[in-house]
């Protein structure tokens, strides 16, 4: 069994997978509750990961100022599944891309919109009911639509009010046509050394980790990856660490050392008896990652965790995941990376 930190999921959100499969552990405040199975952005001015440089405008880059500035947008849900995908189809066409839902402690909701000064392809997402049998199944679905361009972004609650549940899976693509997407589902490892084995056997092949499946019984459960169009290959480190990432410094120290090598943080998994830290690296972006990490506040408020964020990102920093440390406490990791992407945890881009 393999599990990690992760997010609080608010009302609107599905249940996040356990059993067989990977799970990231829950952490309760006023976080951003991303979809379940969330995969980080695709590639280039397509409508998928957006360039961030401050070098030279590339595809799909501003021709000036600075382009690695955002803007974070909350609205409040709709109450029903066609309602809300009107909701984020509205904000595509103004350049927003949805992140996911916003939960707090004191029972705010709302969707939370992300939009940079990158220019790139309109967004268009679709939702679809959702609830494989198997990893076939699973796979099947999931190549068929990954083969027209889109993306699994994850899988909702039809209508949270609803039961029996009624699970949806959430797809995004570039409207203008980009990429091309293939999954692949394999059984979890139980060791560090073989987890990591498979994950750096997949990333040379062009496979990402993506998060983990649990079929319809709650007995069996997979790990997913999904490979892009465009060839970008990935590469995997894991560094153990004390239980709830350990200490701030220790946490801060450890992004330190693996941002200069361009260490994308995945968040801190179990494997086995065992508490490590996850780090992805790219092909196609060797660049340093800088983290920052703060205090979280307990009684934060969804128009105070606004202003948080896009404080941040109008300094170039994007919102990564919220993590448990010792203490206990809660700290806020955001990041400046040249190609902007938030894998696994927290809202994905697009």
């Amino acid at each position: 069994m393999i599990e990690g930190e992760g997010w609080v999921r608010a009302p609107e959100a599905a249940a996040p997978a356990r059993a067989a499969g990977l799970e990231r552990r829950r952490l309760v405040g006023a976080v951003l509750a991303s979809v379940a199975l969330a995969a980080c952005g695709g590639g280039g001015g397509s409508g998928e990961d957006v360039d961030t440089s401050s070098g030279g405008a590339g595809p799909g880059e501003p021709a000036g100022g600075h382009p690695s500035e955002g803007h974070y947008a909350v609205e409040a849900p709709t109450g029903t599944a066609a309602g809300d995908l009107a909701q984020w189809q509205q904000r595509a066409a103004q350049g927003y891309a949805w992140l996911g839902t916003v939960g707090t402690r004191g029972g705010e909701s709302g969707h939370l919109y992300l939009k940079t000064n990158v220019a790139r392809a309109a967004l268009e997402y679709d939702r679809q009911a959702w609830n494989p049998a198997d990893r076939t199944e699973l796979t099947n679905a999931l190549n068929a639509r990954g083969a027209q361009g889109w993306r699994f972004k994850g899988s909702v609650v039809a209508d949270p009010r609803a039961l029996p549940v009624q699970p949806e899976a959430v797809f995004v693509r570039a409207a203008a046509g980009g990429l091309a997407y293939h999954y692949e589902a394999r059984t979890p490892q139980a060791t560090v050394a073989a987890f990591l084995a498979e994950l750096n056997a997949q990333g040379e092949r062009g496979y990402a980790f993506r998060g983990g499946w649990v079929d319809r019984t709650g007995r069996d459960g997979a790990s997913l990856y999904e490979k892009r169009s465009d060839g970008v290959r990935y590469a995997y480190r894991a560094e153990t660490v004390a239980p709830l990432a350990g200490s701030r410094a220790a946490l801060e120290d450890l992004l330190r050392r693996e941002g200069r090598q361009a260490g994308r943080y995945l968040g801190t998994y179990t494997v086995g008896s065992e508490f490590v830290a996850l780090f992805e690296q790219r092909s196609d972006d060797r660049s340093p990652i800088e983290y920052v990490v703060e205090a979280v506040p307990d009684d934060e408020s969804l128009q105070e965790l606004q202003r948080w964020l896009n404080a941040r990102a109008a300094a170039g920093l994007f919102h990564l995941m919220d993590l448990a440390i010792e203490g206990p406490a809660r700290v806020r990791v955001a990041a400046r990376q040249r190609v902007l992407a938030h894998p696994l945890s927290g809202p994905v881009y697009p």
